[in-house]
């Protein structure tokens, strides 16, 4: 995952991979999660969404790996977040951070329910989750991506 959010070289380098030989298995999975991710990122939804259509087996939780479960859960609420359905979005993101999500992916779901409760006009809710996501993001992208955010609320 590019964590410095340099979503252009990332699309680059997963789009230079053969894909013929992708199956189900963890590293394969985690490819096209990470080309979906780019994809949003860069909003690029149009790819992202025939991604997501094309390669269905590719997004189904994995329940015998809680790290690609995580990643996967939250690609899959980060695609209904930028293709528009922000409520199911929403009700996503609050279920992952009820659970153990951890890391970057905690980070990512954050984030977005920040952009979430920011789009439905709660400021206060909004600032919560940006100030936890802030903490959670150390070396990352986000926190700058945050501040200039909130510098504008």
């Amino acid at each position: 995952m590019n964590l410095k959010g340099d979503w252009q070289q990332a699309l680059d380098i997963l789009g230079s991979i053969d894909t013929k030989y992708i199956s189900k298995n963890p590293i394969d999975i985690c490819y096209y999660n990470c080309l979906l991710f780019a994809s949003l990122f860069s909003e690029k939804f149009d790819e992202a969404v025939n991604l997501f259509m094309s390669n269905m087996k590719m997004f189904t939780p994995n329940t015998n790996n809680k790290n690609l479960n995580g990643m996967i859960k939250t690609n899959l609420a980060a695609l209904e977040y930028f293709t528009g359905d922000v409520e199911e979005s929403k009700k996503m993101l609050s279920d992952l951070i009820k659970g153990d999500l951890q890391g970057y992916y905690r980070l990512i779901a954050l984030y977005l329910l920040g952009m979430v409760y920011l789009k439905d006009g709660d400021v206060e809710m909004s600032d919560k989750y940006f100030d936890d996501a802030i903490a959670v993001g150390g070396e990352t992208f986000l926190p700058n991506k945050i501040k200039g955010i909130k510098s504008k609320m």
